[in-house]
């Protein structure tokens, strides 16, 4: 099968959360990255390792938008942002952003705003510096996490105060960026992946299976895709609560490898996020 060209637009939107019968459901686009916290891919006899070199599909200054609905209800917007590179602690780093808000309608329910920045090295062998900023109706959270490559343990800021951080493993990613070395890689149907994962408090190994291809259609528009199926054992939250929960990302066939769709299905209902096509 030919993949096709996708040409895609700088910009578009999605959304986060939304309070309902006391449970507080993240960002489902955060969820959908920290689900694909795989990043060790395995198919047939050989194995992806990070010492390998794949071609970068996402150059400074990719903007993607997206859209979520509860339901058929719009709720909330996000976008990812490849940013210029940056110095940190004297290292050049690849500059990663994520920011996500609720609507003006869903504001008068849950207001919701979240920011994330995530630097690796150069080479994307791990993450370097986690940075998360929240706003959750009124109550502020912030968070700063160091990945020390020299003692493998995370150092952790939360609020100003120092927290309590996590031994990890060489080839550690944070949620966000995971995402973009996931994009590098090479994806066929009954491939798996795995790999971990930390946001400075905790360290998960990530699973998730390429179940198949299929054309999908986002707003008129249509696109080759493949589905991938993260294993939910790890997740938590509204997830763990939910068990028969589902959660199933749709990214484009060819080097690009974007997510047009997100969709999950858990106990409060059910969640879709989609690519933005429009200009902005």
């Amino acid at each position: 099968m030919k993949i096709r060209s996708l040409g895609f637009p700088q910009h578009s939107r999605i959304r986060p959360s939304i309070r309902l019968r006391g449970k507080t459901v993240s960002v489902l686009l955060f969820l959908g990255l920290l689900a694909l916290s795989p990043i060790m891919l395995a198919f047939g006899n050989g194995v992806w390792t990070q010492n390998t070199t794949p071609d970068r599909p996402w150059p400074p200054g990719e903007v993607l938008n997206y859209q979520v609905r509860w339901g058929v209800v719009p709720a909330a917007r996000a976008t990812l942002e490849v940013h210029a590179v940056v110095d940190i602690d004297g290292q050049p780093a690849r500059h990663f952003v994520m920011t996500a808000q609720t609507n003006a309608f869903a504001d008068l329910f849950y207001r919701y705003r979240n920011h994330i920045d995530a630097f690796t090295d150069l080479d994307m062998t791990g993450t370097l510096l986690f940075q998360k900023r929240e706003v959750e109706r009124k109550r502020h959270r912030s968070m700063d996490v160091r990945f020390d490559w020299d003692t493998l343990e995370t150092q952790v800021m939360e609020n100003g105060a120092p927290g309590e951080g996590v031994q990890f493993q060489p080839g550690t990613f944070d949620p966000l960026s995971i995402f973009y070395v996931f994009r590098s890689m090479p994806l066929e149907v009954g491939s798996e992946l795995l790999v971990p994962v930390s946001d400075g408090k905790k360290l998960v190994d990530g699973i998730a299976r390429v179940r198949k291809r299929e054309v999908i259609s986002v707003d008129g528009r249509e696109f080759d895709c493949f589905l991938v199926e993260p294993d939910l054992r790890d997740l938590g939250g509204v997830f763990r609560k939910s068990p028969d929960a589902v959660l199933q990302i749709w990214v484009t066939a060819d080097t690009l490898r974007i997510p047009v769709r997100i969709r999950s299905q858990v106990a409060v209902g059910a969640f879709t996020a989609e690519l933005d096509l429009e200009p902005h």
